[in-house]
């Protein structure tokens, strides 16, 4: 495990990268049912609490560390009280999710988070993509209205923000958006969300480039896309600055299940770079595949240069 770790943090430095965002509770099999965790807490049994040491050894590269976290997936708490589910579930991926106005779920989530906060160095939180209601789902209390549903996401991942500041007051936070959602203009009703809100709230907009965005050009769209929705929604006279939008490109094919050439990889982030993206990222990190140097610092030094912000 260390001998893996340390290979998994040197590939993160050669990257270039000044993050790493580290899941919290593994998801072995695929299916959404989060069953363990990697950390203390008094919820939900500890598969290996590794998360501390991994986090340490990321820390010591001067990366700053971030917790991937599940919100309304709590899949442990969704076996135990049926009612309080949404309905109409939609989202396969996600199937586990809890109603977030119900209060004993935000109760049971903010406890989860604070366990985390208590005991794990984190810089970061990032929401999974779980908290997302499709157009189908309705809230336990019977409500499908994408506006009402929105307001039960936005105000219990408010009440994580606060919980965790409470112990990591230095703490940031970002959530992870379907690509979809920066295509519309205010309320996505096929996920219950408003993007450009999200934008302008201070949380940082996380789009992952999937498996049907391996081009150049489809890569470059998305970026134009998501970085055009915050230059239009700045009030007028606000300060200019990147968007807080991370796009993460794909560091595998998951179609082919192959691993994308350095060279490739270079390509992509080229093009999201020209497109205006400020933030990069990728994923996964393993001991297999090529690693692209510099992908996320110098891999692309002149296109980086010219899209640099004042």
């Amino acid at each position: 495990f260390r001998a893996r770790l340390d290979q998994a943090a040197m590939r993160a430095v050669a990257l270039g990268a000044t993050h790493v965002i580290l899941p919290v509770c593994p998801d072995p099999r695929g299916d959404g049912r989060l069953m363990r965790a990697y950390a203390m807490n008094h919820q939900v049994p500890v598969l290996a609490d590794v998360w501390a040491t991994a986090a340490s050894r990321f820390a010591a590269e001067r990366l700053r560390v971030w917790a991937r976290v599940p919100t309304l997936n709590l899949t442990w708490v969704w076996d135990r009280h049926p009612e309080w589910r949404i309905t109409g579930s939609e989202k396969a991926r996600w199937g586990a999710r809890l109603s977030p106005e119900v209060p004993e779920v935000r109760a049971a989530e903010v406890d989860f988070l604070t366990d985390l906060a208590v005991y794990l160095p984190i810089d970061g939180v990032l929401f999974d993509d779980d908290a997302l209601l499709a157009r189908g789902e309705r809230l336990s209390s019977g409500a499908g209205d994408a506006a009402t549903k929105r307001a039960a996401v936005d105000g219990m991942l408010l009440a994580c923000e606060q919980a965790v500041r409470a112990w990591r007051p230095e703490a940031a936070f970002a959530r992870v958006l379907p690509a979809a959602a920066v295509e519309r203009a205010g309320l996505d009703e096929r996920f219950a969300v408003d993007y450009r809100a999200v934008l302008a709230s201070g949380t940082m907009a996380v789009i992952e480039s999937g498996p049907d965005r391996l081009s150049e050009r489809d890569v470059a769209k998305l970026a134009r896309r998501a970085t055009a929705a915050w230059t239009a929604g700045r009030p007028p006279g606000a300060a200019s600055g990147p968007a807080p939008v991370l796009l993460v490109l794909p560091a595998r094919d998951a179609r082919a299940n192959a691993w994308l050439p350095a060279a490739r990889q270079q390509d992509l982030a080229a093009a999201a770079l020209r497109a205006g993206v400020y933030h990069l990222g990728t994923g996964p990190i393993a001991a297999e595949g090529e690693t692209p140097i510099g992908l996320l610092d110098d891999g692309v030094p002149a296109v980086r240069a010219a899209s640099r912000h004042d």
